[in-house]
């Protein structure tokens, strides 16, 4: 099943039967897989995950223009993703498995990271 498929199913529901539909690939990956699987397709086949703390992360964000607030809102969730519980609660699903992971999607972010502007 695909995005467009999944949204057009959510359309048509009542606000009252709205509910939470976790999707996710095939396959689970780790960041430290994550970083080696687009690490190689950029041809970065030495690319390491490296988790930053959180004041440092905002920092880095902010140095890249995002403004302050957005930059909360983006600790914040990197700090939900990393607790035990959002696995749990995703893992109970209700869940769609698609059929993309990251290996297909390799070429797609290296085409995507070789357009982006270097300042």
């Amino acid at each position: 099943m695909n995005a467009r498929v999944l949204a057009g199913g959510a359309k048509k529901q009542p606000e009252v039967e709205r509910r939470v539909l976790h999707l996710r690939g095939p396959k689970s990956y780790t960041p430290t897989e994550a970083a080696s699987v687009l690490g190689q397709a950029i041809g970065k086949p030495d690319l390491r995950y490296v988790r930053a703390d959180p004041a440092q992360a905002k920092a880095g964000m902010m140095q890249q223009g995002i403004s302050p607030p957005m930059a909360d809102l983006l600790a914040e969730m990197c700090e939900a993703f990393a607790r035990p519980e959002f696995a749990a609660e995703s893992l109970a699903g209700p869940t769609e498995i698609t059929p993309t992971s990251l290996e297909p999607f390799g070429p797609v972010f290296k085409a995507v990271f070789e357009t982006a502007p270097v300042e």
